[in-house]
């Protein structure tokens, strides 16, 4: 292949990359500004400086004060046990945009102090489910 023939289809591919550039700055971004409507599990940690140094962080994404009265954290194993990991939350109100740290009772370092500990001493595997309950 000559050097013109390399040329023109590098010229014929920039511009097929160029439209593809310009027809996805035209498609809607609804999505990234979609509003959720519930409290999320935002991150997970397992197993940090120790084993145990584990915790669940929730999100309250809704524009509302969510309250957490009653709710329940629980893991789902691979072969499918559930065992609750918060039994019940305390008697708070999750204000909008705020955060909720849920931490291992025993291996837990980070420095943030957690809002809740877990209702048990198991931990979290890497093939669990979180669940949280509302």
């Amino acid at each position: 292949m000559n050097n013109y023939t390399h040329l023109t289809r590098l010229k014929r591919r920039l511009a097929q990359v160029a439209v593809l550039a310009l027809v996805a700055s035209l498609l809607p971004l609804s999505n990234l500004n979609a509003t959720t409507t519930h409290v999320v599990i935002r991150e997970v940690q397992l197993a940090g400086a120790t084993a145990t140094d584990e915790w669940v962080e929730l999100f309250n994404s809704t524009p509302e004060p969510v309250s957490l009265l009653g709710w329940r954290l629980a893991k789902r194993t691979s072969g499918g046990t559930q065992t609750n990991l918060l039994t019940g939350f305390p008697d708070i109100t999750l204000p909008s945009g705020h955060h909720f740290l849920i931490a291992h009772p025993l291996g837990y370092t980070g420095a943030a102090a957690p809002d809740a500990t877990y209702s048990t001493t198991g931990s979290i595997a890497a093939d669990n489910t979180i669940i949280l309950y509302s």
